[in-house]
C-alpha cells in the first residue's frame, strides 16, 4: 500500500534518503518499508510504500519534520497518478540561434548561442550588450544609433500624445456637422 505522509515543506528529499538511511540501517527485517518517493512538484509531503501503515509509523518514528500520526492512504484509483511523471518537452537550441536570458543578472537580454554540449545539457551564449536609448538621446547621439545598428531596432516613444477630451471631440463632430449643412444648402 501506497502511504502519504506529511513533511516539512523544503525537506522532502532530505526526509526520504533519511528514511532510505534507517531502512538500510535497520536491515529489512526489522523495518519493512518497501519505497520512498519524494516528488518535486508535491511540497510537503512524501509517499512511503509498505504492506501496513503500522510499519510506516514505526519507520517515520524518531525522524525530526516527518510527521506520520495520521498518515493518509492512497487508494488503488489514485496511485498511478501519484506516482505517475510528466515528460517536460524542453526546447531545444542550436548553433548561432538568438534566446532570450531568463534568469540572473542578465535577464531579459539578448543573447546568441555559440557552442552547444547536448550531454551536459548546457550552451555557451554571447551575451548583446544592452543600449541605454536615454543617455544617448540627451548626448545627441541617437541617429548615429540607427544607422550603426540597422532597421531592426524599432524605435522607442518618448512621450505619448495625449488622448483626446470628449468636448474635443463633440467640437470636431459639431463643426464637421456645420460644414456639411453649409454645403448643401447652398
Amino acid at each position: 500500500m501506497l502511504i502519504l505522509c506529511a513533511t516539512q515543506p523544503g525537506r522532502e528529499r532530505a526526509l526520504a534518503f533519511q528514511l532510505m538511511r534507517k531502512f538500510f540501517a535497520a536491515g529489512p527485517q526489522e523495518l519493512r518499508l518497501i519505497s520512498v518517493v519524494a516528488r518535486d512538484d508535491v511540497k510537503g509531503f512524501i509517499y512511503v510504500e509498505a504492506a501496513r501503515a503500522a510499519d510506516v509509523q514505526q519507520g517515520c518514528a524518531k525522524l525530526n519534520g516527518l510527521y506520520s500520526l495520521k498518515p493518509q492512504i492512497i487508494d488503488l484509483d489514485e496511485m498511478i497518478g501519484a506516482l505517475t511523471v510528466k515528460k517536460v518537452e524542453v526546447k531545444s537550441v542550436s548553433q548561432n540561434q538568438f534566446v532570450r536570458l531568463k534568469k540572473g543578472k542578465y535577464s531579459g537580454d539578448l543573447a546568441q548561442v555559440m557552442s552547444v554540449d547536448e550531454s551536459r545539457g548546457t550552451a555557451v551564449v554571447r551575451c548583446i550588450p544592452r543600449i541605454d536609448l536615454q543617455a544617448l538621446k540627451s548626448e545627441g547621439r541617437v541617429r548615429i544609433l540607427y544607422s550603426v545598428i540597422g532597421p531592426w531596432l524599432t524605435p522607442v516613444r518618448y512621450r505619448r500624445r495625449p488622448s483626446a477630451s470628449a468636448a474635443s471631440v463633440l467640437r470636431k463632430k459639431c463643426s464637421i456637422q456645420r460644414r456639411s449643412c453649409t454645403h448643401h444648402s447652398h
